[in-house]
């Protein structure tokens, strides 16, 4: 059989004008087609399709480039989804050719040279030029409160993904809130908000922020994926699709807020045979995002549900090793697969603590702040 196809969706943007002192008011709305969602195909994630530009020849002909290809079988390959001279590079000899009902040494020929192609394209660096170009190209969105930007290294950091886990009200919806007013205010970039349960998203919140912290926000630059098109985690993969066109087109797109990232999992893999199942999905969803934060420099900020230990004789370890007795719900993969990870419990009435619990290259420590009207600030005891 020929490898999935990648998901296709249809979206339409749908601009909610209005004005508030010559400054647009409403967000964009990100819609994606109902039929979309109700195939419920298999997500997997292939290398998006501008790579194909990148390892093509000069005159950009993709598959096409490769000797022995015209335009009826690249059609034939790409409805088989060998789309990208990449998935030609990556593929059997024997499968392709068995698909394509094509000789052996043909397939391995195709193989070959795409191979050649991909790999004219991919280099190593020494670790210093490296770190002195990541370093030129990392931005950090500041939440309010210096002690948990001091706690983050600098703030929620661009090229990387963060995860905020907690039971409810521990303050993660508040501190997306923060650093999307950041992201438009500041630094008059664009941001993604991916609504997964209805009601957590107000536009309201966020002009309170912007307007006591005295920053202009222009909201069209603020779009929303509506928890009305986001009924099961595949459809919460394919407003990462959405995503990756408007940034594939130029979008200046720098953060991406999915609040919550695990609810839908928690709701669709519920019964333990299924947890293969979800492994398996979580994968998917951290390919693509990986790629994107990595490829186009944006920053992912995923809010984690939590879940008890089963034993009450575990809260010890969690609360060592978390921060809280409370543990991210997805297993070792999704902490796995987030770069930096945030417990964040309420500790009196008005006072919240961030514990950073895991990092690559940040020390574990903890932070106090306050959640007032003009959003985070640090926390007085």
């Amino acid at each position: 059989m020929g490898r999935p196809k990648g998901s296709k969706n249809k979206e339409d943007i749908k601009g909610q004008s209005g004005t508030e002192g010559g400054i647009v008011t409403e967000p964009t709305q990100v819609e994606t087609k109902i039929e979309d969602l109700k195939k419920e195909k298999s997500t997997d994630s292939k290398t998006p399709a501008n790579h194909d530009a990148e390892v093509s020849d000069e005159e950009g002909r993709g598959l096409e480039s490769i000797p022995g290809i015209g335009p009826k079988t690249a059609e034939r390959l790409k409805e088989l989804g060998y789309s990208t001279l990449i998935s030609i590079a990556t593929g059997r000899a024997d499968e392709i050719g068995a698909e394509m009902k094509v000789g052996y040494p043909q397939a391995k020929a195709w193989v070959t040279y795409a191979q050649e192609r991909v790999l004219a394209k991919m280099v190593m660096i020494n670790a210093i030029e490296q770190d002195k170009n990541k370093k030129a190209k990392q931005i950090f969105l500041k939440t309010g409160s210096n002690a948990l930007n001091n706690l983050l290294g600098g703030g929620i950091a661009s090229m990387s993904s963060t995860g905020l886990s907690g039971r409810f009200a521990t303050g993660k919806t508040q501190i997306c809130n923060e650093i999307i007013v950041d992201c438009l205010g500041r630094l008059k970039e664009k941001a993604v908000y991916i609504e997964t349960e209805p009601d957590s998203f107000h536009l309201d919140r966020l002009k309170e922020i912007a307007r006591l912290k005295g920053l202009t926000c222009n909201w069209e630059d603020l779009y929303i994926c509506g928890a009305e098109q986001i009924p099961t985690a595949k459809a919460q993969f394919l407003q990462y699709k959405v995503v990756q066109k408007k940034l594939e087109a130029g979008e200046k797109i720098r953060l991406i807020v999915v609040d919550s990232f695990n609810a839908k999992f928690r709701a669709g893999y519920s019964r333990t045979e299924m947890l293969p199942v979800r492994t398996r999905e979580f994968a998917e969803h951290f390919q693509l995002i990986e790629y994107l934060e990595a490829r186009y420099n944006t920053a992912w900020v995923l809010t984690c549900q939590t879940i008890a230990a089963p034993r009450p004789d575990q809260g010890l370890g969690n609360m060592m090793k978390f921060g809280d007795q409370f543990y991210p719900v997805g297993g070792d993969l999704v902490l796995h697969s987030i770069n930096t990870w945030i417990a964040l419990s309420q500790i009196k009435v008005e006072l919240w603590k961030a514990t950073l619990y895991d990092s690559s290259y940040l020390p574990r420590a903890t932070a106090e702040f306050c959640i007032t009207a003009k959003g985070l600030i640090d926390g007085v005891r």
